[in-house]
């Protein structure tokens, strides 16, 4: 896709310094809008985008987007408008007060994109916004960057919350409401997390995968398929768990054949499911263990 932002009225373009900014007002996105390399997106408070069916922003540029807590940047879509991008961006990207509510994901197989939100091999710091109604796979979806993530909320998402490859951060007070799949995916990722609160995921509420490393505390998880998951070759080392009204609290196991066991350590578990006789799924050769006890394996496959 080539770049065409200087065919928009409202995206004003300062050439010598490298700067397109959105000026304040309510825009309608009806087509793509591409924003060039080695620019800089800029936004604040005043900004409201429209995003209709054929509406995609994709940006190879970072992007600064800065409202207010009284006044925050909304990007919005009644009529599954496809993403917002950010492609190989070399310089790290800012938000703050930042509202995207019921956007999709591209339909053009040639982007390979699924998530609404798309940071992908641009680092990110995301404070203070909000997903909700995400109608893609992906809620907001990091791809091989770096990133730090605070006090958001991701709600109402169609599947994935927030899922992350490959990619490399801290995530600090994150809230999950109503996720239809797993409120936090991470694949082969390092990844620090402290204070998430998971209210009602469809499976997993936090699944770690494909040779990722997650540290937490203050994790607080329920109304959930499968509390907390770790497989294939992944490690989980938590502190001040709490899990509620899951089906299934805990599970480590090898999922796909190219990786191997995986192993969780949690202390200070707080959960009910661990009154009833199955709480937690645990392959052999994979490990839990939980205040110093290991749980044995009580499934094959």
């Amino acid at each position: 896709m080539r770049a065409n932002s200087k065919n928009f009225k409202f995206l004003i373009h300062d050439d010598k310094n490298k700067i397109i900014k959105i000026a304040p007002g309510k825009w309608s996105i009806n087509n793509s809008i591409v924003i060039p390399n080695n620019y800089v997106l800029k936004a604040g408070s005043g900004v409201i985008l429209d995003m209709k069916e054929k509406g995609i922003i994709l940006s190879r540029s970072p992007i600064e987007f800065i409202g207010t807590e009284k006044e925050p940047i909304k990007i919005y879509s009644e009529e599954n408008g496809m993403g917002f991008i950010i492609q190989k961006a070399k310089k790290q990207s800012y938000l703050k007060y930042v509202n995207f509510q019921g956007i999709s994901s591209p339909i053009e197989k040639a982007l390979n994109i699924t998530g609404s939100v798309t940071f992908n091999e641009s680092p990110v710091i995301i404070k203070n916004c909000i997903f909700e109604e995400s109608n893609a796979e992906d809620a907001l979806n990091i791809i091989r960057s770096n990133f730090k993530i605070e006090n958001s909320k991701i709600i109402n998402s169609k599947s994935d919350g927030i899922d992350i490859d490959f990619g490399d951060g801290y995530i600090d007070n994150l809230y999950f409401e109503s996720i239809g799949n797993d409120a936090l995916d991470i694949s082969g990722t390092n990844l620090l997390a402290n204070n998430l609160n998971i209210n009602g995921a469809g499976d997993k509420g936090i699944s770690i995968g494909e040779r990722s490393y997650l540290k937490t505390k203050l994790i607080n998880i329920k109304n959930s398929g499968i509390g907390i998951a770790s497989k294939d070759s992944s490690e989980f080392y938590g502190e001040n768990i709490s899990i509620n009204n899951t089906k299934i609290s805990l599970a480590a196991y090898q999922k796909k054949p190219e990786y191997g066991p995986s192993s969780m350590i949690i202390k200070n578990l707080d959960g009910e499911n661990f009154m009833f006789s199955k709480p937690y799924i645990l392959e052999n050769f994979s490990t839990i263990v939980v205040d110093n006890f290991s749980l044995p394996p009580n499934t094959n496959n």
